[in-house]
This record gives structure tokens, sequence and C-alpha cells, in this order.
């Protein structure tokens, strides 16, 4: 899969899913100047992988934030 950008990271999430109450779209293609696009690579039996096409290094620090759970992956810029 070809996504925006110079890099990508590939997010892999186990025990989620994105069908049950997301309905927006699968590939967004960002105005930022670091985060190029994100798009679903996969959804099936509860392993999400996200896509995440990334201008400049693909270096990143990933961490859990909670009220409300979240995942926070900041990208060197």
């Amino acid at each position: 899969m070809t996504l925006k950008g110079s890099n990508g990271i590939l997010v892999v999430i186990h025990g989620a899913d994105l069908h049950t109450s997301y309905s927006g779209s699968v590939d967004i293609v960002t105005g930022y100047a670091t985060m190029a696009e994100v798009r679903r690579v996969e959804d099936f039996e509860g392993v999400v992988q996200l896509g995440v096409g990334i201008n400049g290094p693909a270096c990143y620090r990933a961490f859990w934030l909670s009220s409300p759970d979240r995942l926070v992956i900041d990208v060197e810029g």
C-alpha cells in the first residue's frame, strides 16, 4: 500500500475494531505538515491496523491516555 508522505508508520491495535461504532472515512488525507495520511489497513477479528503516512523521519513515541481512552503518536517534526 502506498500512502502520502515520505515515510510511514504501521499502528497495530489488538482487541479493537473500527466497524462497530465508527462510520467515518477509512482513508483520511490531512492538511498537516508532518502527518499526511491515515488509512485503515486491516479491521478483522479484533485486530486493527492503520497506516500513517509521514513527511520527514518516522521517529515517534506512542502512549495511551485515559478519560477518554486514546492513543497518542507523537511524531518528530
